[in-house]
């Protein structure tokens, strides 16, 4: 059984059909094909479920699960051997696979893993966006190495988690805003204020309901958009004011301020 069939296999689901796995390797698709149906001849089991419908999902069977199961921990274990082996000749070698949140690949995640790229050129890194409620799963299911989300720390059953960092939300208004000028304001003072928030069924967005719940007010939404780019980019046309965590505006900024909060003041 040739390693590299099992790994062309796992691309395939990894990725959810062929097409998709051949474009993120590099390989033409019969070559995928031709080694899924070698897999299946060794092993005498279907590894995928057919439909007449070509455009019916890419979905391994019960073998096929069990195969990419195993597939995962070889895998695993031979990069191990390299970086073991690389190790012994006093080089960090191998691949770190990260899934995060879009919030934090945005603000928190460039610089550190651009030093990280500098002192160990020979990692490969992949990063992965994902929605925070996959994160774990990825992590549990072998998929990436580790998972970076926001919010208050949690208990995630059958995985290790520490906090890397902590951030406040700010305000952030228009640089023209009677706000612009304040050092801090307490969330009470926001109560007719036109916000453009996150929806309130996310991480971010809830922990803002629940600090404004804390002020004994509820905030005036004109805008939910779940994007904290895009919520900037809003506050920055005119519609509203925004409540981000302070890493979504940059020093340079010129034309929008960042205004602390208070009493209570999220993180």
């Amino acid at each position: 059984m040739d390693v590299r069939d099992l790994r062309y296999f796992a691309a395939c689901c990894e990725s959810g059909g062929i097409t998709a796995a051949a474009a993120r390797l590099h390989v033409a698709q019969p070559t995928l094909s031709h080694a899924i149906a070698r897999l299946e001849r060794e092993l005498g089991q279907a590894l995928v479920e057919r439909s007449p419908n070509r455009r019916a999902p890419f979905k391994p069977t019960a073998a096929g699960r069990a195969v990419l199961a195993r597939t995962r921990t070889v895998d695993a274990e031979l990069s191990g051997l390299e970086d073991d082996l690389a190790a012994i000749e006093g080089v960090v070698r191998g691949e770190l696979r990260i899934a995060s949140i879009q919030s934090i690949n945005a603000t928190l995640l460039p610089a550190p893993l651009a030093r990280f790229a500098r002192a160990h050129p020979e990692v490969r890194l992949t990063l992965r966006t994902l929605p925070s409620a996959d994160v774990p799963a990825a992590v549990r299911e072998g998929r990436v190495d580790l998972g970076l989300m926001a919010g208050p720390p949690e208990a995630l059953p059958g995985l290790d988690a520490t906090v890397v960092a902590r951030e406040e939300f700010v305000l952030i208004v228009r640089s023209g805003h009677p706000l612009a000028q304040r050092g801090e304001v307490r969330l009470a003072e926001l109560a007719d204020e036109p916000l453009v928030l996150v929806p309130p069924d996310t991480i971010t967005g809830g922990m803002i309901q629940r600090a404004f719940a804390q002020a004994g007010i509820a905030p005036r939404v004109v805008l939910a958009l779940d994007s904290g780019e895009g919520l900037r980019e809003t506050v920055r046309a005119g519609l509203g004011s925004t409540i981000l965590p302070e890493g979504y505006l940059p020093p340079s900024e010129r034309d929008l301020r960042p205004v602390r909060l208070a009493r209570p003041a999220p993180r």
